[in-house]
């Protein structure tokens, strides 16, 4: 309701092939790394098959995959439907301009929800979201200071959904 100018087709693959199987086309997630939604170019984050693909906006839509983030070893553990499930592009400070993803179900041995932040040389390095009430982590937003912003959401069958965002400094994000 209230849309316009919307543009919808296919998520295509490299080869321009419509995605069309589910462990290949669960995407959860997207952020533009540069440019416009009219003409700029976008991550997509996927789960079941995790990865995290490059794609350029044009006035056709959004092209096919150009390439694929490296992802850190550690990402191999992600369970297949709890991958990939927020990313965003830091818009200040000093990581502005990298890429920050985190996993909606990954945790450390405490609990802590685990996400990556890819430094200059590509690598992407492993940090720490304390777990407090047991939330999934549902999506992320770059703020213009170099914060961030992360929705979380949980279910209980005696409490129903909850949902809520958690503000993360850019001094406290490293």
């Amino acid at each position: 309701s209230g849309m316009t100018s919307v543009r919808v087709g296919a998520i295509q693959s490299k080869d321009g092939d419509p995605l069309s199987r589910k462990r290949d086309s669960d995407a959860e997630g997207l952020t533009l790394l540069k440019g416009t939604p009219e003409k700029g170019t976008a991550y997509i984050a996927f789960e079941r098959k995790h990865r995290i693909s490059r794609y350029d906006i044009d006035a056709g839509g959004l092209s096919p995959a150009r390439g694929k983030v490296s992802l850190p070893k550690s990402a191999r553990g992600m369970p297949a439907n709890g991958g990939f499930e927020a990313i965003a592009v830091l818009r200040g400070g000093p990581y502005q301009g990298r890429l920050v993803a985190f996993s909606e179900r990954m945790r450390d041995g405490e609990g802590n929800h685990i996400g990556w932040i890819w430094e200059k040389d590509s690598r992407p390095r492993k940090f720490y979201l304390t777990n407090d009430g047991d939330y999934d982590i549902t999506d992320a937003a770059a703020l213009p200071d170099g914060a961030l912003l992360v929705l979380e959401r949980r279910f209980r069958w005696s409490e129903g959904v909850r949902m809520r965002l958690r503000l993360i400094k850019q001094q406290q994000l490293r």
